[in-house]
């Protein structure tokens, strides 16, 4: 048996990963690589969306390296978050689409209660309330600057409430969502007000001019959008 030094294994993955379809190398010998190797090979394949891609490759590559994990582009379930516990410790940036019932809201709180450091969380289009997850991402998430929620159907107060103290906020996207103006309230009267920089709040029904009104005073806000929300009349 051969071994190459490390440098010899990076410029290999790197010929490999340019030059060759991942689906042409068996899972094996992908789960094999060394950490490093997977996290150089991880990296490559999340900027370009994971473009021929399967989610088995994907697990393949997971190792202790790795800081953030992109799976909008999968319907991931709740089993395929569990493959992911093992390395949620380190992880700061996670983004998963809901896509046809999976995963489950409660297979979303069981996996972001173990993500204690995550500073950007993407979840986007659950049609079940999502108030249990907005709970969680309150009590354990302190240290979230970025949080997209945008297309979920349905949260109540009680969750808006849950994610209302979150102090390090400083990025929101609740386009698309039920988000009316005393969810609007209850959160920038309380820590989201004093931190958030970037508000995105497209196509919400509920809110009236009332909020953006509101919106405009925060004092760190430098960017808003309200596009087609149709109850808000200049």
């Amino acid at each position: 048996m051969i071994l190459y030094k490390p440098e010899y294994w990076m410029e290999a993955i790197r010929v490999t990963v340019d030059n060759v379809k991942l689906k042409r190398i068996s899972n094996e010998n992908l789960s094999c690589l060394p950490s490093r190797l997977k996290q150089s090979v991880l990296e490559k394949l999340q900027i370009s969306g994971f473009y021929n891609v399967t989610l088995s490759q994907v697990f393949a590559l997971l190792n202790p390296y790795m800081t953030c994990i992109d799976l909008s582009n999968f319907e991931a379930t709740d089993a395929d978050l569990l493959k992911l516990i093992p390395f949620s410790k380190r992880l700061q940036s996670f983004a998963v689409n809901h896509c046809h019932g999976s995963p489950t809201v409660s297979g979303m709180c069981s996996f972001l209660s173990r993500c204690s450091v995550l500073r950007s969380a993407s979840l986007t289009n659950f049609e079940e309330s999502i108030d249990d997850v907005l709970a969680i991402i309150g009590n354990t998430l302190k240290n979230l600057q970025i949080l997209d929620i945008s297309g979920c159907k349905s949260f109540s107060i009680c969750g808006i409430a849950s994610i209302s103290t979150l102090e390090m906020i400083e990025a929101m996207n609740l386009s698309r969502t039920c988000l009316d103006d005393q969810m609007t309230d209850k959160m920038i009267t309380n820590s989201v007000g004093r931190s958030i920089k970037e508000f995105r709040c497209d196509d919400c029904a509920n809110l009236t001019l009332l909020s953006i009104e509101a919106l405009y005073y925060l004092p760190n806000l430098e960017f808003i959008s309200f596009r087609r929300c149709s109850r808000v009349k200049a």
